[in-house]
């Protein structure tokens, strides 16, 4: 239910069963969620999601050699603008050929708009990326391995 004096902007998205208290104020490029209550006099505006939406994660499963590097990086900036991902996640333990990651590739993939890279056993194929892991908080090692060996 929408009170009769709340104001909703055309541009909003709003779910369903939404309640919005009296004298409240929606602006565009705001999302409500399903079943969210909106109480009196709250004022929303800005790129704005209220609800169980919380995030849109994109995940982009192994990226093997030069083949996956250039699929990603191409295809990247069009996927996107197609889904809106708030945040992006690959795995690049095999981006070098299907041999870890090392810093140059790591730096192209954050560059075309991966926010996460995570590894796995393979990471430590190139040596190089070694310091890097200590000092790069976007490069996930696994999680399993002791605490004193390199990366976050």
């Amino acid at each position: 239910m929408i009170h009769k004096t709340a104001i909703i902007d055309s541009k909003a998205l709003i779910g369903n069963n939404v309640k919005i208290g009296p004298y409240s104020i929606v602006g565009p490029d705001v999302q409500i969620d399903n079943e969210t209550t909106i109480h009196s006099h709250v004022n929303i505006t800005g790129n704005t999601k209220i609800g169980k939406i919380l995030m849109r994660l994109m995940f982009l499963g192994d990226i093997v050699g030069q083949t996956g590097r250039t699929a990603v990086m191409e295809k990247l900036p069009e996927l996107k603008k197609s889904f809106e991902p708030d945040f992006v996640v690959v795995n690049g333990e095999n981006a070098a050929g299907g041999f870890g990651i090392n810093i140059e590739i790591a730096d192209n993939l954050f560059t075309s708009g991966v926010d996460v890279i995570t590894t796995g056993n393979h990471v430590w194929d190139q040596r190089n990326i070694l310091e890097y892991l200590d000092r790069e908080p976007r490069i996930l090692r696994p999680i399993n391995y002791p605490k004193n060996t390199p990366g976050n």
